[in-house]
């Protein structure tokens, strides 16, 4: 039988994994490996209107411009958008 603490270290490890990403930063080269997607589809789902796919920054944009700097994606935010958008069944 569970007791109070024993559900407490179950919630606190499945919470844990996604902790662990907060600070990787990953360029498309690299989603496209990791989750098997064209770099096309991820930047198709970059330009579309209204947004849709993997949530991104750009780094290095000078303010007012659409023009330059980085993409990259945050590895946490990428984990937590797809628990958020999984079917359950």
């Amino acid at each position: 039988m569970l007791g109070p603490h024993n559900s407490k270290r179950r919630l606190c490890e499945t919470l844990m994994p996604l902790e662990k990403f907060a600070n990787i930063w990953l360029n498309e080269r690299q989603i496209s490996k990791i989750y098997n997607l064209e770099i096309g589809t991820l930047r198709r789902h970059r330009y579309s209107r209204p947004k849709r796919g993997f949530p991104y920054h750009v780094i290095g944009r000078k303010p007012g411009t659409n023009l330059g700097g980085y993409v990259r994606y945050n590895k946490y935010e990428i984990e937590k958008y797809l628990e958020q958008n999984s079917i359950k069944p």
